[in-house]
């Protein structure tokens, strides 16, 4: 009776728009099944100020979101305001990555589920210390706020909503790609071209073409287009559109998403420029294939600021002037581990 009164509560995520039936996962959860995820987001409540900040997914994503994370200056600490004040913006916080070890997911549930294992393991506050001793039992610190950067999370969000609403755990759950591209789709009346940077893990590119296609249709609009590339040279968006327009693609490009930590932005904004500016031949070539409201979002950057303000709006800052200090863990085994690299096998 329980399951079946929260999950009709439920059916909407926090947003309050309709996201389809439940996961599987999410009904084992609140029903009591998923004992042990019952127990843990059951008894999370509220955000507590002293837990950390974490990075949950793929280790490739995570670890260079969480050195992001560590670095990320773009804020005044005191005010708030959009001004550097040679202070890192996540002071005193403490910073944990924690890298799913499992077989990579293949279908859209197990993506989904996914996320929300992640999700469930960041708000835990056991690990072990080895995966062959089951009573070296240690603790983590709980999380306060869920970064997840992997581009396969954001099929997962409504349904971390939707457990976390039944609950009443006031825990903020970020992806970058999901935060960027809904609200752009849902201000849109038509289809839209889609540009990604992406990193080497993501070249197939079926992380953002199967998530616009999935905007696409909620939205009601016709099939959008998404091109990918992998491209890290010092003109990256230059080569993406150099093939886009050789292969005979006019429609221009409404917003491009720089999803790979190690592509300079300030090489993507230079590239624009040459494009926007009758100083370069190269707008000559390509100046009609961006659209005339064209935007940019680096998604690394956008995940740093949800978190910030997550933070800030809740009040979780801790505060303490020093360095953001780094933990690592990794899920494997069913078990969450304190984080060495001798436990990975290839």
């Amino acid at each position: 009776m329980f399951a079946a009164a929260t999950l009709a509560l439920a059916s909407c995520a926090r947003g309050g728009q309709e996201e389809g039936a439940a996961l599987k996962y999410v009904q084992d959860i609140i029903s009591g099944q998923e004992s042990a995820a019952h127990a843990i987001v059951s008894g999370y409540g509220s955000a507590p100020k002293a837990g950390a900040v974490y990075v949950a997914g793929p280790y490739a994503p995570c670890v260079k979101a969480m050195k992001g994370l560590i670095r990320f200056e773009a804020f005044d600490n005191v005010t708030g305001h959009p001004i550097p004040d040679a202070l890192p913006d996540f002071a005193g916080e403490k910073i944990c990555a924690l890298y799913d070890m499992a077989p990579e997911a293949s279908t859209q549930e197990e993506l989904r589920a996914a996320a929300v294992k992640s999700v469930m393991e960041a708000m835990d506050s056991v690990c072990f210390v080895s995966p062959y001793d089951n009573e070296g039992l240690g603790a983590k610190p709980v999380a306060k706020v869920v970064l997840l950067p992997s581009p396969y999370a954001a099929y997962g969000i409504s349904d971390i909503d939707t457990l976390l609403t039944v609950f009443g755990a006031k825990l903020q759950v970020i992806s970058p790609l999901k935060n960027a591209l809904e609200p752009f789709f849902k201000a849109r009346h038509s289809a839209a071209t889609v540009a990604v940077l992406a990193a080497k893990e993501y070249a197939s590119g079926n992380a953002y073409k199967g998530y616009v296609d999935y905007l696409s249709a909620k939205q009601g609009l016709d099939s959008s287009t998404c091109v990918v590339s992998v491209d890290s040279s010092a003109t990256p968006f230059l080569n993406l559109l150099a093939a886009y327009a050789e292969n005979g693609n006019k429609k221009p490009i409404d917003i491009l998403i720089v999803d790979n930590p190690d592509i300079d932005i300030r090489t993507v904004y230079e590239n624009i420029l040459r494009v926007r500016s009758v100083m370069y031949p190269e707008s000559l070539v390509y100046g009609n294939l961006l659209a005339k409201d064209f935007r940019v979002v680096d998604l690394a950057r956008k995940g740093a600021e949800e978190c910030f303000k997550a933070l800030r709006l809740g009040n979780l800052f801790t505060h303490k002037v020093a360095w953001p200090e780094s933990m690592e863990y990794m899920s494997a085994e069913g078990k969450i581990l304190q984080y060495d690299t001798k436990y990975l096998e290839k």
